[in-house]
């Protein structure tokens, strides 16, 4: 897709000179900072996440991780849902 962006002056010799000095053109220097501001952004969101903690204050087990997060239970793994073995019936 094609785009236009008004970028100022000092910016884009920056930019340009950036791009120069690693052997890359403008546009490549300028998808890879996108890129880069993407995957920050979700770095910093699966850093907002707060595991859940037991009342004792240690780390949760894994059922109260499930019971938090509502992982449905799929018991039909290595077939023990036609077993009748699974957490939930």
């Amino acid at each position: 897709m094609r785009i236009t962006l008004d970028i100022p002056d000092e910016l884009h010799a920056k930019l340009k000179a950036h791009a120069m000095l690693a052997g890359t053109t403008l546009q490549a220097a300028v998808l890879r900072g996108i890129d880069k501001e993407l995957v920050s952004e979700a770095l910093e969101a699966v850093k907002a996440l707060a595991l859940p903690v037991s009342p004792a204050g240690e780390p949760a087990d894994e059922d109260q991780v499930n019971d938090v997060l509502d992982f449905p239970w799929c018991a039909c793994l290595a077939g023990t849902q036609a077993a009748g073995i699974g957490r939930h019936p």
